[in-house]
Parts: C-alpha cells; sequence; structure tokens
C-alpha cells in the first residue's frame, strides 16, 4: 500500500534560531576545550561581595604568569554593557566616585600574547551615609572645633594672667 505524500512537500526545512544558537556555543565550546592548555585567570584579592559607604574602593588581584590585565565593570551580572576602567600591568587599581548602587567587576590577564577567560566576578555595593548622619557628625565636630579654640583661648587668658 502506497504512503500518503506529505503535505509539506519534500523540501527540508532550515534549522530555527534557538538550534542555530545551541549549534554555535557547542562548536564555541568543543573549541575552547581542544584549543590546548589555557591561560589561569587572574583572581580577586579579598571578598566576593564587598560594601563601602565612602563611594570607593581598592581592588587588587593575582598576576600569574601575566604582563597586562584589563578590569570591567558593569551593574549587571552578566556583563552585558561593561566598561574598561583598567588596563595596564598593575596587580590592583583604586575606584572612586561612585554613586550609590551595586557595580561588577571581573579581571583578565594576558600572557605570550594571548588573553585568559575572565575571572569570578566580585560585587561592590555603594551606600553613602545618609545626610542625617552625615549632618549629625559635622555638628560633632563643630561642637569639638569651638570646644578647642575656647580651651586655647581660656589658656592664653590665664598665661597672659600668671606672667603679670
Amino acid at each position: 500500500m502506497p504512503q500518503p505524500a506529505d503535505p509539506r512537500g519534500d523540501v527540508p526545512r532550515a534549522p530555527s534560531p534557538v538550534a542555530r544558537r545551541l549549534a554555535l556555543a557547542g562548536f564555541v565550546f568543543v573549541l575552547s576545550t581542544w584549543a590546548g592548555p589555557s591561560l589561569a585567570q587572574p583572581q580577586f584579592e579579598g571578598d566576593a561581595h564587598r560594601t563601602t559607604p565612602a563611594g570607593y574602593a581598592a581592588l587588587t588581584w593575582s598576576d600569574g604568569e601575566f604582563t597586562e590585565f584589563e578590569l570591567q565593570r558593569a551593574t549587571t551580572e552578566v556583563f552585558l554593557e561593561p566598561f574598561v576602567i583598567y588596563r595596564g600591568p598593575d596587580r590592583g587599581t583604586f575606584v572612586s566616585g561612585l554613586d550609590d548602587g551595586i557595580y561588577h567587576y571581573r579581571v583578565r590577564g594576558r600572557a605570550d600574547g594571548g588573553w585568559s577567560s575572565w575571572s569570578k566576578p566580585i560585587t561592590l555595593e555603594v551606600e553613602h551615609w545618609s545626610r542625617a548622619r552625615a549632618l549629625g557628625l559635622m555638628s560633632l565636630g563643630a561642637v569639638v572645633f569651638i570646644l578647642t579654640a575656647a580651651l586655647i583661648v581660656v589658656g592664653h587668658l590665664r598665661r597672659d594672667e600668671d606672667i603679670r
């Protein structure tokens, strides 16, 4: 008994966009595992999650066999729009002027003309002191200044009385 004809015909269909992306990801993975020994990743020193109330922080990392480093910052964990904030031979840098928010950093190193893979990211959370706390500390500083100035004036006046 003959088979009924396929209503779609015998025309092969193109793979879906998802299937193409999966195939490309698999191809890249296979190439990266067969490419030979890879460079070790530089690693950040210190905690993976840091908090600062002042908007600045020192970031340092291990150097391994690298001659150059690249440090990126992003506001998302997946580094959709990374910003290069340092490129050079130093094993650390100082970041400052940060507004309130959460920042993610990653670093990679270069040796023998090739870049390593990215380090595990670290998170820096910036939460500046509240205005009330800042004004309170400034007021306390003003009181200490006034008391110190008054003590100097009183001491000077007493010294002048002792001289006479």
